[in-house]
């Protein structure tokens, strides 16, 4: 048999395990083996996340989803989830981490969770900085007429937002599991001519959930340049980092609680 190991659950996500006969054993006294027995303690919280390296796609998608939203305004937690297109358990595990690390706040309104940023925007990247993943998975090539309307990403975005010289290829971001992946024909660099082609970046998150333009959101785009030695890059993406104070992603809509994805 298979057993799921966690450092914690909560009750909800206890609850679920159980729901769906799923064997799995915590490290704050949970125990559900059904091919042999169960232990459950009264403390089902989230122990304390620590040594977070480098954020997963939901803890960046969290911070990112907060980082960009009118000064201390908060959300309701399963509608964060919804927008944001994971799981509620997931959404519960990015909390936890970004708490721990002292980047958001959890307030408890009924029977209601509401997050919110806790720091200013600046500061609040600066803080995260060292975390933040880099959002690309893989770069291929396409023909030209082959993907269109992209959200522009990469040095091709840079070139458009900065002195950043204009670059060898036009350069897109699309989600990794989108439909629209599948149905890409790559094709190799070395044997095509530079004017036929285009670069696309395959992302771990979806690229359009964070930007109301054509271009990817600041965080993101600093992010994707990870590892990266050019000196033209890094000082064009100073003037980048300015862009972080001032970036929307979404709008009010007739509810008060709620937001929509622009």
């Amino acid at each position: 048999p298979v057993v799921y190991a966690f450092s914690a659950v909560t009750s909800y996500q206890r609850k679920a395990l159980i729901e769906n006969e799923i064997a799995f054993i915590s490290e704050n006294e949970q125990v559900y083996l059904p091919f042999l027995g169960s232990v459950f303690s009264k403390a089902s919280r989230n122990l304390p996340v620590h040594q977070i390296d480098s954020f997963s796609p939901s803890y960046q998608m969290l911070f990112l989803f907060l980082l960009y939203q009118e000064k201390e305004k908060s959300f309701n937690k399963s509608r964060i989830a919804e927008q944001l297109h994971i799981s509620a358990m997931s959404i519960t595990r990015a909390a936890a981490a970004l708490k721990e690390l002292e980047l958001i706040k959890e307030e408890k309104q009924g029977r209601d969770v509401y997050l919110s940023l806790a720091l200013n925007r600046m500061d609040a990247y600066r803080k995260a900085e060292a975390h933040l993943m880099n959002p690309v998975q893989e770069v291929i090539y396409l023909r030209v007429n082959a993907f269109e309307n992209g959200i522009h990403a990469g040095e091709y975005s840079l070139s458009e937002r900065s002195e950043f010289g204009y670059p060898s290829y036009k350069e897109y971001a699309v989600f990794g599991k989108s439909q629209i992946v599948s149905a890409l024909q790559s094709e190799d660099p070395g044997i095509e001519m530079k004017e036929k082609l285009i670069r696309v970046q395959i992302w771990r998150y979806d690229p359009s959930l964070f930007t109301s333009t054509n271009d990817v959101d600041p965080v993101s785009l600093i992010s994707s340049f990870q590892n990266e030695d050019d000196e033209r890059i890094h000082k064009c993406l100073k003037r980048i980092e300015g862009e972080i104070t001032s970036w929307q992603i979404t709008k009010k809509s007739c509810s008060d609680d709620s937001v929509t994805i622009c």
